[in-house]
């Protein structure tokens, strides 16, 4: 017997006033899922173990079978190893997310985080951007002497690896759950 799993990550999106407050999915023309839906087994699972955050990278680790109470490292291993970069002993992979902060004549930590994706910059812009800070004489000497190298991607989110961290201790926090909270605090 063959099976088929749809994970409908992300799928549910919010209502848009534009559709009359329903979801892109509630719109969408898709026979197909409807079928498979009304023809299959449809349940639900808590397949994020307690005490790990609740999101995509964990939940698909243990829907595989993958027990990410033992091997859940972050959501940048996955995706850096996804955009087919090695990892060795002792690298530690981040994602870079770039932000939006509002432009308010104030030290960074008084700004609030517009958004988690600098407006969804992506392509060739973003890439400039990013390139540009790596290339700044000053930041691109403290970034070599930290070990760490920058890994430019079309969209708002970029990968760094550092070698040799110690990462013992540090908490990295994802700016989409902070929006219009000022940024001092993390």
């Amino acid at each position: 017997m063959k099976y088929i799993l749809v994970i409908g990550d992300g799928m549910a999106d919010n209502p848009v006033p534009q559709l009359g407050n329903v979801t892109p999915l509630e719109t969408a023309n898709i026979p197909n899922m409807d079928y498979m839906a009304s023809h299959g087994i449809i349940g639900s699972v808590l397949n994020v173990p307690e005490g790990l955050p609740a999101g995509s990278d964990t939940a698909i680790l243990s829907i595989f079978g993958c027990d990410p109470r033992k091997c859940y490292t972050g959501r940048a291993p996955l995706e850096v190893a996804a955009e087919g970069i090695a990892l060795n002993p002792g690298d530690v992979a981040m994602r870079c997310n770039m932000v939006t902060y509002e432009d308010v004549d104030a030290p960074l930590s008084e700004k609030r985080i517009l958004s988690h994706s600098a407006g969804s910059i992506g392509g060739e812009e973003s890439i400039a951007i990013v390139n540009a800070l790596f290339e700044d004489p000053e930041f691109g000497a403290a970034a070599k002497a930290a070990g760490l190298k920058v890994y430019p991607s079309p969209s708002f989110r970029h990968f760094t690896v550092q070698t040799g961290a110690d990462i013992t201790g540090i908490r990295l926090i994802p700016p989409h759950d902070h929006l219009n909270e000022k940024a001092g605090q993390y």
